[in-house]
């Protein structure tokens, strides 16, 4: 109990710091609840899905005693380790992926989220982890990344925030029917995962098409007019989460 009012007084003075978290849908609190892993499928580049992600994350802390492990789309390299610890300023200019890959992962969003992660990981009912991978067979690894993580963390709650088409629970992209996806692969895992994916009314987002840069993005016709509602059938995901209007998120290190 004492751990857990120190873990209060903790979020609440961040919050104060920097903001407080947004509300997020109580039923989609309730479902994540009661999964070991939810796949949350965003739209890299922008800056609201990554918000609302740490929203999740922040209340769902005063939901559960569950310990969280947070997993992010990006290689786990041994200074990405280092720059976890809450006592070294949050520096990636010399690591080769925030340099390199400015694909909408490494944006300046992205960074503003594992900084606040990481100052919540200061408490031992969140651990932060990276899971991407550069491997031919790229979905496959990522899967057995998050699905070690799930085993080696039992009676957790793992989340793991990644790219759309990584979130599918079944087989195919747009570019390719046959495509293997993450979320497909851990459901052959046995994991059990619960796939959100990540909708808005349009706007902007940092992506890479022919070139690197800021793109229109269509809105996503929300028929139910809700929030968080469920997905429909045959599109890979068990419900969508409504987030409105995007803008996109640059490089952190252009």
């Amino acid at each position: 109990m004492l751990k857990r009012a120190l873990l209060y007084i903790l979020l609440s003075f961040y919050c104060f710091q920097v903001q407080a978290c947004t509300p997020v849908p109580e039923s989609l609190l309730d479902l994540v609840k009661e999964r070991e892993v939810a796949l949350f499928g965003e739209y890299h580049g922008t800056n609201e899905m990554l918000e609302r992600f740490f929203d999740l994350v922040c209340s769902l802390i005063s939901k559960t005693e569950k310990p969280l492990v947070i997993a992010i789309e990006l290689q786990s390299t041994t200074q990405m380790t280092q720059a976890l610890a809450v006592e070294n300023e949050l520096d990636f200019s010399e690591e080769k992926q925030w340099q390199s890959a400015h694909d909408g992962k490494t944006s300046l969003a992205m960074f503003k989220l594992i900084e606040k992660l990481r100052f919540l990981q200061r408490n031992e009912q969140l651990q932060l982890v990276f899971f991407d991978s550069a491997s031919d067979e790229r979905d496959r690894v990522m899967a057995q990344k998050i699905r070690n993580a799930q085993l080696d963390n039992p009676n957790t709650i793992t989340l793991v925030l990644t790219g759309n088409v990584h979130a599918k629970l079944t087989q195919g992209a747009f570019w390719d029917p046959d495509w293997t996806n993450m979320g497909e692969v851990l459901v052959e895992m046995g994991a059990k995962p619960l796939s959100i994916y990540f909708t808005s009314s349009g706007g902007e987002a940092w992506v890479c098409k022919d070139k690197c840069g800021v793109y229109s993005v269509s809105p996503w016709k929300n028929e139910s007019q809700s929030e968080f509602y469920s997905a429909k059938e045959g599109s890979g995901y068990d419900y969508f989460w409504y987030i409105g209007r995007i803008t996109a998120s640059n490089p952190a290190y252009p």
